[in-house]
């Protein structure tokens, strides 16, 4: 990377961390209201509004990371250890998402989604979102394992392996890889955030509440 490629991406990552601490407080406030409707939908033993919202927590936890992780790269800029430090732990949040979020949105979630009335390209959207993941971890799991393994978890205890991963470490390959993730990401939570407007319907509600009933008698 030349020095104007250098100045451009460093422009480019401090508006993005302007951007950033202007959300923080709203993302702040929107995880601590779906943690409150995940625990109401618990305690109401409404078990599928439960799954949805756990899924809705899962992913606004991991935006918060992804913000938080972007402001400290943008200010380690120029110091290039810090700046490894941080793509170190960005390895850690891709290779676990990429593990954890399939896992989410499987059986369980599917199950759950058939108690709902989805809109008709539903199924459609969610494969498509599925697609996107797999082809991810396939094409970065490996890599994102070993310095998860190696040099972030340290659980290779072999120091002189550990600097060699890090010295070969290409901090701006892992910011774009978290940026490739979070572009199929930003499908999911508004494919969410769909499902959680279903969910609010009356009769929806109402459904839930009915069946629940009947599963206590």
């Amino acid at each position: 990377m030349n020095i104007v490629q250098k100045t451009i991406m460093h422009w480019r990552l401090r508006g993005f961390w302007k951007r950033e601490k202007a959300r923080i407080p709203e993302l702040q406030k929107t995880i601590d209201t779906i943690k409150r409707e995940h625990q109401r939908a618990s305690d109401a033993n409404l078990e599928h509004f439960a799954q949805f919202y756990n899924v809705v927590l899962f992913i606004l936890v991991m935006d918060y990371d992804v913000s938080v992780l972007s402001q400290y790269y943008v200010k380690a800029y120029t110091r290039y250890w810090e700046k490894k430090f941080v793509a170190r732990q960005m390895a850690i949040l891709l290779y676990e998402a990429s593990e954890d979020i399939p896992q989410l949105l499987g059986g369980d979630f599917r199950a759950s989604l058939k108690t709902i009335p989805l809109w008709n390209e539903a199924e459609k959207e969610l494969n498509k979102i599925f697609k996107e993941l797999n082809r991810f971890k396939r094409s970065h799991s490996e890599m994102l394992k070993e310095l998860r393994n190696c040099v972030t978890a340290h659980r290779d205890h072999n120091t002189v392996k550990q600097m060699d991963i890090i010295d070969n470490l290409n901090p701006d390959k892992i910011y774009a890889l978290l940026g490739d993730f979070y572009d199929i990401m930003k499908p999911l939570a508004s494919f969410m955030i769909r499902i959680v407007r279903v969910m609010g319907n009356k009769s929806v509600i109402l459904h839930h509440l009915s069946e629940r009933n009947t599963r206590m008698v």
